[in-house]
């Protein structure tokens, strides 16, 4: 019942900004990393500018208070992302912090850009991956 909201919540996401400039086909990513849940800690600005498909927005200053209302299981494979992987990280300390055990910083945007947009990833490309940190 907590994955269908989640992934309810995430579509729901995905529709309110499908006017949005830009936003990152999520299939490969969601393979590559295997997270269930997918968060942009950015501003709101930012969000929509350009965001992964399915993403929450949820920015790094805030996200202690608002993860409360997305009813996301503590055991819950989390990917989270920003501009650079700066606040990915420190939101990805924050939900730890938190219980929450699977959180993993996806690192930047471009990053998850060039993740969606390649065909062919590099089997050595994959052992960068990591529990704590995917970039």
């Amino acid at each position: 019942m907590k994955n269908i909201c989640i992934i309810f919540l995430s579509a729901l996401s995905a529709i309110i900004f499908a006017g949005c400039a830009s936003t990152i086909p999520n299939e490969k990513i969601m393979e590559r990393c295997g997270c269930e849940v997918i968060i942009d800690v950015r501003t709101p600005e930012e969000f929509s500018e350009s965001h992964v498909s399915g993403a929450i927005s949820m920015p790094v200053d805030v996200i202690e208070e608002e993860i409360a209302e997305y009813d996301i299981p503590k055991d819950a494979k989390i990917g989270v992302y920003c501009k650079k992987g700066v606040r990915a990280e420190k939101a990805r300390a924050k939900l730890q912090k938190l219980g929450y055990k699977n959180v993993f910083n996806l690192g930047s945007i471009r990053r998850l850009e060039r993740i969606a947009g390649s065909e062919g990833e590099k089997s050595s490309a994959s052992k960068q991956w990591s529990r704590e940190s995917l970039f």
